[in-house]
């Protein structure tokens, strides 16, 4: 079948036979695929470490701005600011990683088909 192609059988040498049927390629795409998930994770572990900061520290901010207004009355308007909440919030949904698809639900298809 070989000689059919032009090609030659191979010859190979002690151990070179094993390693092409002992796993370790596998293993390493394994081992690149752990890697790359570990990395992940400590990233989206920053992340929340970061988010859960700013919460802490925005919770226990003083947002009470009084306005004194002609009068000499003091009155207690809560002016917030909610910007480093969403930019907390908007870290937190990009660190996810992105939901596998469901095996038992079809693809949606845009055309209905």
């Amino acid at each position: 079948m070989l000689s059919e192609h032009g090609l030659e059988p191979l010859t190979l040498q002690p151990k070179e036979g094993l390693s092409l049927v002992n796993g370790t390629e596998p293993m390493q795409a394994l081992l690149a695929f752990s890697v790359h998930d570990a990395t992940m994770l400590v990233q989206a572990a920053d992340v929340a470490s970061y988010a859960r900061n700013v919460i802490t520290t925005e919770l226990g901010a003083v947002v009470d701005n009084p306005v004194i207004v002609p009068d000499g009355e003091v009155m207690t308007t809560g002016n917030f600011h909610g910007e480093p909440l969403a930019f907390a919030a908007d870290m937190l949904a990009m660190a996810q990683p992105p939901t596998p698809p469901n095996p038992r639900r079809p693809p949606f298809c845009a055309n209905g088909a």
